[in-house]
């Protein structure tokens, strides 16, 4: 059975992270780090160990990034567009553990990141069956095999924005934590003084996880909503 938890990371959080990963194996050349980018890495350290715990497995890591491509892909869109324009893009590492930099893991991912462009869908257009060839970025088959962990910012959809009648909402979650909820989810957003990333996994990896002290250092579980940190 899965659970959904809560953790709350703090600017100074975040910019610990940015370090970190500049000490590590990131390309100073290439550009600035996104908050995004570090701490989708950061959580993608510490989670996979946690499921590994239980399975030994020694399968590849996989992290499933859901981009939204309206930025990339190259033509204007009116902000009132109804719909998404989302592309999964994969990201392998043959080991992750907690010897794994922050910095490797986002340089993994930045790169991924790069190769998502407008000429790239223009390609797609003109030739919609470069999807189903080895081509196409990382969307190879027998992904339900490898246990990968999609993630995903909700970051700038203003939620906190939407007024239906009833005045705006004070705050935004996520459900999920039954039996039918898939695991290994991670749902960053952000809020006025702090980032959430919203975990769902199997009860007894979150259990691993919150005896992380190394994740711990940086990120509060389940903060009371009020909570203002700085």
């Amino acid at each position: 059975m899965c659970t959904t938890t809560r953790f709350m990371f703090g600017f100074e959080s975040i910019n610990s992270l940015r370090v970190e990963a500049k000490d590590g194996d990131y390309d100073e050349s290439s550009k600035p780090l996104t908050r995004y980018e570090v701490l989708a890495a950061f959580i993608w350290k510490h989670m996979k160990p946690t499921c590994k715990m239980e399975s030994n497995s020694t399968r590849p890591a996989v992290a499933i990034h859901i981009v939204d491509m309206r930025r990339r892909i190259g033509e204007p869109f009116s902000r009132y567009t109804i719909g998404n324009i989302l592309w999964p893009m994969m990201v392998f590492c043959e080991k992750v553990n907690a010897e794994t930099s922050v910095g490797y893991l986002v340089s993994i991912a930045k790169e991924k990141f790069g190769n998502l462009s407008s000429e790239w869908f223009l390609r797609v257009k003109s030739d919609p069956n470069i999807l189903g060839s080895t081509q196409c970025m990382d969307l190879t088959q027998g992904i339900e095999t490898r246990s990968p962990i999609p993630i995903t910012s909700w970051s700038g959809l203003n939620f906190r924005g939407l007024d239906f009648g009833f005045g705006k909402p004070l705050w935004v979650g996520v459900t999920g934590g039954d039996k039918e909820t898939l695991p290994d989810e991670v749902v960053i957003m952000e809020i006025d003084e702090a980032i959430e990333a919203w975990l769902t996994m199997e009860m007894q990896h979150i259990a691993n996880l919150e005896r992380d002290i190394e994740f711990l250092i940086l990120a509060l579980p389940n903060a009371s909503v009020s909570n203002i940190w700085f």
